[in-house]
């Protein structure tokens, strides 16, 4: 079974000074972590917006819709975190409120989550250093950051299972134990998709050392309820299975070819990633033990696979099944990764009895020099934003909405990617058709070759926006109709002229009628620095403010 409560002390000097020192390091670490968050806090990843949005809907609309007027669809990623900002909404909250209160919220969860696992290491290490180490990779790691300030389930789904470790490790002391991990484990479910597969580590847990009898177990027929009357009332209100998300990502670009050779270097980059973070910088930990030891040292004899080495299995799963995809492996695995660094300290605690305590203090800094320095980085703070910020989305939106109120028009068609800052602020009023996918059921089935006929022929929206990655595989640019059809215009003055809006011709002749316009001609192309395509035109219009 799982290993006992543990000596916190150790016989070298070193490891007592660190033990002595805990409790305020772990004070300075956490107040070090808060103020990167601080630093950090305007990065909001544009998802926390599109989520917010569907609460916000279906507190003023009653429906589950990313705006207004648009298809009803599963398009967030977290039903019960979707549900809990609800609440805050039902209660008055503008979206400006319950954002904040949701980057509060995550933040918060992020410092428990540290607490938690500062206590599981406290009750499973014996070496100070370890549990000091251990801590500080969880808390410096760029998931961890991430979580804390994009407003998202991520630190959630993270706090649940973590939870529900710690308390099934308790289930046996009291009752209360076992019911906080039983309400625990089965949110687990509601926070994502994939929340079962965090379930699989105390079922193979259980069947290793229960055998049968794991049938027996209350929680089992609890879980079950639970995921079948979810996904029932989930196909009975959206007529699918599976999340509108995860049917986008079965498309390009989302889905990456499945050829041997490609999958291959596909799946090199996840595992490489997962490597490089998580396990290839504790090298130097392995290293300065195998140079620095006197005598080989018993290590504690383990019968069965332990519950964090479960877990820390799970953690691969998750990455090889998300490898070919665009998904964000890291936010999809986060929940496993404080039990999967337990797995390799406690094998580094058990064993490092007969080192040299000097050298092998001095691999355990520099293996956290060495991650502290990729996680520093410049590109860190972005890891799983893609560069997409709410912030900067919803500077379009204020675009959109200036031309619907110049136009008149009291239902207006929108259709662009990263939908986010549009859908939570200015979703009202609206009929929003994604580009990238996620929010709409009808693209989300037929992907990218279906987008011409779509617009065009179909949807005919009165503004498109598209830029970056999206403007080459919507194929529109490629698309006489749309040429035809569709002129860009920006906002003079306007705070976000770095995509153009392109508007349909007759909204445009509307516009001519009322508006100072001005047509610009391509010699300033910085204005549109995403559509070199946009050369075709000749030019754009600017709009006066």
């Amino acid at each position: 079974m799982e290993a006992s409560h543990l000596s916190q002390a150790n016989h070298d000097g070193p490891s007592i000074c660190c033990a002595r020192f805990e409790k305020p390091l772990l004070a300075l670490g956490i107040g070090a972590f808060l103020l990167l968050v601080y630093l950090q806090w305007p990065l909001t990843w544009d998802d926390s917006g599109i989520l917010l949005a569907f609460s916000r809907n279906l507190a003023k609309y009653g429906d589950l819709v990313p705006a207004q007027y648009s298809d009803r669809v599963e398009g967030y990623s977290s039903f019960l975190w979707m549900i809990l900002n609800y609440c805050f909404f039902t209660l008055g909250c503008s979206a400006e409120q319950v954002l904040r209160i949701a980057k509060a919220t995550t933040t918060s969860l992020a410092v428990v989550n540290i607490l938690l696992f500062v206590a599981i290491l406290r009750s499973e290490l014996r070496d100070a250093r370890h549990r000091l180490l251990a801590a500080a990779l969880f808390a410096a790691s760029m998931p961890t950051i991430v979580s804390a300030v994009d407003g998202m389930e991520t630190a959630l789904y993270c706090t649940l299972v973590m939870l529900a470790y710690v308390s099934y490790r308790k289930r046996q002391e009291h009752r209360a134990g076992y019911w906080a991990f039983l309400i625990a484990s089965t949110l687990v479910i509601l926070v994502r998709h994939e929340g079962p597969l965090f379930l699989l580590p105390f079922l193979i847990f259980e069947a290793y050392h229960l055998r049968w009898r794991i049938f027996a177990r209350p929680h089992c027929y609890v879980w079950a309820a639970v995921f079948l009357a979810y996904h029932t009332w989930h196909y009975a209100y959206f007529g699918r299975l599976l999340t509108n998300p995860i049917v986008a990502k079965l498309n390009p670009i989302y889905r990456h070819p499945s050829d041997p050779v490609s999958l291959l270097w596909l799946y090199q980059k996840p595992l490489a990633e997962l490597g490089f973070r998580y396990i290839g910088l504790i090298v130097p930990a392995f290293a300065g033990y195998m140079l620095s030891r006197r005598s080989p040292a018993a290590g504690a004899k383990s019968r069965g696979p332990s519950l964090a080495a479960c877990f820390a299995m799970i953690m691969l799963l998750v990455y090889l099944l998300v490898a070919d995809t665009a998904g964000a492996a890291h936010r999809l695995a986060y929940p496993a990764l404080p039990l999967a660094l337990l797995v390799v300290f406690r094998f580094l605690d058990r064993r490092s009895g007969g080192t040299r305590p000097r050298l092998y203090f001095a691999s355990l800094l520099l293996c956290l020099i060495l991650f502290a320095a990729e996680t520093l980085g410049p590109y860190a703070w972005r890891l799983g934003m893609v560069g997409v910020e709410l912030r900067h989305v919803e500077k379009a939106g204020k675009s959109v909405a200036k031309l619907q109120q110049l136009l008149d028009l009291d239902r207006l068609t929108y259709a662009g990617p990263d939908m986010g800052g549009v859908l939570l602020f200015h979703g009202d009023n609206k009929r929003v058709l994604d580009l990238a996918l996620l929010c709409d059921p009808y693209l989300a089935k037929h992907g990218y070759s279906a987008v011409g006929d779509y617009l065009l022929k179909r949807e005919r929206p009165h503004i498109i926006e598209t830029h970056g990655v999206w403007a080459h595989h919507t194929g529109l640019f490629d698309n006489d109709q749309f040429y035809a059809s569709y002129t860009p215009v920006v906002m003079k003055g306007g705070e976000y002229t770095e995509y153009a809006l392109f508007l349909r011709n007759d909204q445009l002749d509307k516009l001519k009628a009322t508006q100072k316009l001005k047509f610009i001609p391509l010699q300033y192309p910085e204005k549109l620095k995403y559509h070199a395509t946009c050369y075709r035109y000749g030019g754009f219009y600017e709009l006066a403010p």
